[in-house]
């Protein structure tokens, strides 16, 4: 198994192709979206984490690179998005390897922290990659709207830079990725 870090710069036709059709195979809800785009809500990443076998995808994270409001500090976080296994190869913990290779590069890239949104059960799978669960209230932006974030809407963040998250509401100055 192949763990590559790819700049979306570099990501070509081919590559951005492969990442759409396993988003598509993972996510079938919002397939519409990813048959012609591999972004969420309009977000950009910095850079995917991809594992290949030979020629083949198997896993994907991408990461991007935002700066939010927790409590009264400003803090750069990797935004972590589009988290997928190929179907048939769940269960062999793949994405521990992705998650990981995710956060060990964004610590390279000197971010404070690594954050992401899920639902149960799979918080369990990012806890068991050293992803701690916050409760802090949050609030995205989405056209103008401020919105809370619903409870089961599980927040997560991975210490980098900072070994703590700070306390307090979280305001993510634009909409979640």
């Amino acid at each position: 198994m192949q763990t590559l870090i790819v700049e979306e710069k570099d990501i070509d036709s081919g590559l951005d192709r492969d990442i759409r059709d396993l988003l598509v195979l993972c996510f079938p809800h919002v397939r519409d979206t990813f048959a012609t785009a591999r972004r969420w809500r309009g977000h950009v990443p910095l850079y995917s984490v991809i594992l290949k076998d030979d020629d083949v995808l198997c896993a994907h994270v991408a990461v991007v690179d935002r700066a939010i409001q927790a409590g009264n500090q400003t803090v750069r976080v990797a935004g972590v998005a589009l988290v997928c296994v190929t179907p048939c190869l769940r269960g062999r913990r793949l994405v521990d390897g992705a998650l990981g290779a995710s956060m060990k590069e964004a610590a390279d890239r000197k971010f404070d922290c690594g954050l992401l949104f899920t639902h149960s059960p799979t918080n369990r799978i990012y806890a068991r990659s050293g992803w701690i669960e916050l409760a802090a209230e949050t609030t995205r932006v989405e056209n103008g709207q401020h919105i809370q974030i619903p409870p089961e809407n599980i927040r997560m963040y991975y210490p980098l830079g900072m070994n703590r998250f700070p306390p307090g509401a979280i305001h993510l100055l634009g909409d979640k990725w």
